[in-house]
């Protein structure tokens, strides 16, 4: 699969004329709780030539295909990238911090990462992670037998938005390192050890029955966090030149001779 990756990156290269800068795993298989049917989602920053970005007309700055064996490619534009990397745009945080690299043309993913902490506003994040377990979790209430899926989302969710409450940084993209540092309590932690084991051997579908003071756990939590809020700064508006910079600096090279 690696190698199918590498060729659709190429490929995507000399459709569209583009250079991949980086690429990663993200999604189930990122966060380290794939089952053995999950999709391979593969997700890419690029860089049209100088010329393009020179231009009067709104253009098209995401490349997305579908490809054989489950294979999701998703890409953005260098400019939109950063653009959403100024707004702390959670899933393009989670790229960046992805443990599954397919490339990093000449050290990009730390030129970007060096510029964070001028960048990270961690109340911002944590509304991200928050609001989607919130939305998720009252998806599941009325259901019996939630999917683990689902029930995973909304647990890697939870916990990303508490790290965030107690450290103001970005979260780890691996469940694991998450769950490691967070403090659920005995019930809910041997029971995501067992639904973990289930996951990894069911399909997508599998399912799940969370007990009674599970369920009061994740009700409670939400209802803290939003309380907690308050407790994250909000960074004074910055410049942000250094991006500037690094967009420059990466459209000027002529990736493309």
């Amino acid at each position: 699969m690696h190698d199918a990756i590498q060729s659709a990156l190429v490929s995507m290269e000399q459709e569209h004329g583009v250079k991949v800068l980086y690429a990663c795993e993200s999604g189930s298989r990122a966060w380290g709780f794939a089952s053995p049917d999950s999709d391979y989602d593969v997700r890419f920053i690029y860089v049209h030539p100088l010329t393009w970005y020179l231009k009067l007309g709104a253009q098209r700055d995401v490349i997305e295909a579908m490809l054989p064996g489950d294979l999701d490619v998703s890409g953005w534009d260098l400019r939109k990238a950063l653009r959403l990397l100024i707004k702390n745009n959670g899933a393009l945080l989670e790229w960046l911090h992805s443990p599954i690299v397919y490339c990093d043309h000449g050290g990009f993913r730390q030129s970007v990462c060096d510029l964070l902490p001028e960048i990270l506003n961690p109340r911002t994040l944590f509304y991200h992670y928050h609001v989607m377990a919130d939305r998720l979790w009252r998806d599941c209430q009325c259901v019996q037998n939630i999917s683990l899926k689902r029930l995973f989302y909304v647990l890697r969710t939870l916990l990303a938005a508490g790290w965030l409450l107690e450290k103001q940084t970005v979260p780890p993209v691996l469940f694991d390192d998450l769950f490691q540092q967070s403090e659920l309590p005995t019930d809910l932690r041997d029971a995501v050890v067992n639904m973990k084991k289930e996951k990894e051997t069911l399909g997508e579908d599998a399912t799940w029955m969370l007990g009674a003071r599970q369920r009061a756990w994740i009700n409670e939590t939400i209802a803290q966090q939003k309380m907690r809020v308050e407790l994250l700064a909000t960074p004074e508006k910055r410049s942000y030149g250094d991006l500037d910079d690094l967009f420059r600096r990466t459209v000027m090279i002529d990736h493309h001779a």
